[in-house]
C-alpha cells in the first residue's frame, strides 16, 4: 500500500510495526516483523534515510516511526501513465525534503488563500464555483455601481450620477471588496469579472 511513496514491503512492514510501538529495539522488531536481524537493521537504515524512523541515543538503539506530518515528502500526482507509462496506471512524484518542497508548500499555500470555496448542498449539489458565498449576487444598484467604478468615474462623480453621498459610495465598495475578497479595487474589478458580476 506504501510503495507509491517509495517504501518496499519488508520496509512498510517494519514502519507499520514501528506506528504501533513507542520505541523498540531492533532485536524486538526483528522478532515481532519475522525478519531476520541482518534484514531488519538494512530496512531501519533505509527507514532513517527516508526520513520515517529515528533512532534513540540510548544504548541498545531503539526506533521510533516519524509521524507522517514530521517527515518531509509529498506525494503529488502526475498525468496518468507518465510520459511513458500506461495510461491506465496513475503516477506520482515523491518528493523530499528540499528546497523544491518549500516552493511547493508555498505555491499550494499562495493557490489556497485565493481559492473560492465550495458549498456542497445536502443533495449534493455545487453552488458558488464562481465564488460567490452562498450564491449572493450583487443587487441591480450595486452592478452599476461597480461598472461605473471599473470604467475609472471617481467616487463623487459616481455619488452624483446615482444620487447616492460620497461616503455611502464608498461603504458599498467596501461591501463589494468584503464580499469578493479583495483588498484593493483594481481586485475587486479582478474578482466582479471572474465572478461574472458585469
Amino acid at each position: 500500500m506504501l510503495e507509491p511513496v517509495g517504501l518496499t514491503p519488508a520496509e512498510e512492514a517494519v514502519y507499520r510495526l514501528l506506528v504501533t510501538l513507542p520505541t523498540a529495539s531492533a532485536d524486538e522488531i526483528a522478532e515481532q516483523s519475522g525478519l531476520t536481524a541482518a534484514k531488519t537493521e538494512r530496512v531501519l537504515a533505509a527507514l532513517k534515510t527516508k526520513g520515517l524512523a529515528s533512532a534513540t541515543d540510548r544504548t541498545p538503539h531503539s526506533f521510533a516511526a516519524t509521524p507522517p506530518d514530521v517527515a518531509p515528502i509529498a506525494i503529488c500526482p502526475l498525468v496518468p501513465g507518465g510520459p511513458s507509462g500506461s495510461s491506465k496506471e496513475p503516477t506520482a512524484a515523491l518528493v523530499r525534503g528540499s528546497s523544491l518542497l518549500e516552493a511547493l508548500v508555498a505555491l499550494f499555500e499562495r493557490y489556497w488563500e485565493g481559492a473560492v470555496p465550495l458549498h456542497v448542498s445536502g443533495s449534493g449539489m455545487v453552488s458558488g464555483t464562481d465564488g460567490s458565498p452562498n450564491g449572493h449576487e450583487l443587487s441591480a444598484r450595486d452592478r452599476q455601481l461597480l461598472s461605473l467604478l471599473v470604467a475609472g468615474v471617481a467616487d463623487k462623480a459616481i455619488a452624483s450620477q446615482m444620487g447616492l453621498s460620497r461616503r455611502t459610495v464608498q461603504r458599498r465598495i467596501q461591501a463589494m471588496m468584503d464580499l469578493a475578497g479583495a483588498t484593493t479595487r483594481m481586485q475587486l474589478a479582478w474578482q466582479a469579472a471572474r465572478r461574472h458580476w458585469m
